[in-house]
């Protein structure tokens, strides 16, 4: 079966099956924060277990203190970010802190002679 549930017998039946993604389905709403934006062209939706749901047709990013971190899209039947499970991963400070200030301690690497 393609995504949208058609069954592919042969190619001149089914000369473009859905490739698409499943819907994502996040556990939670995704919560607001300073220097966070989370943006869709569509509003995802928020079904009525309270989880966020974003469709395959819809392409969002998340911004960090107007640093572009990651666009979450459906491309050839997987989800470009497909690390996401919960509302609470789409972060920017408040989560994964490595001080329990929220700031996350990164490491530099530089090249020798550089």
């Amino acid at each position: 079966q393609d995504t949208t549930g058609t069954v592919i017998e042969n190619a001149s039946d089914n000369p473009t099956p859905g490739c698409g993604c499943k819907d994502l389905v996040l556990t939670g709403v995704v919560q607001e924060e300073n220097g966070k934006v989370f943006q869709c062209e569509t509003t995802p939706e928020v079904n009525a277990e309270g989880n966020t749901v974003i469709k395959d047709d819809n392409t969002c990013f998340l911004t960090c203190d107007s640093v572009q971190v990651w666009d979450l899209y459906c491309s050839m039947g997987q989800w470009s970010e497909a690390f996401l499970e919960s509302a609470s991963d789409i972060y920017c400070h408040t989560q994964g802190s490595t001080d329990g200030a929220g700031s996350v301690t990164i490491s530099t690497y530089w090249p020798p002679g550089k």
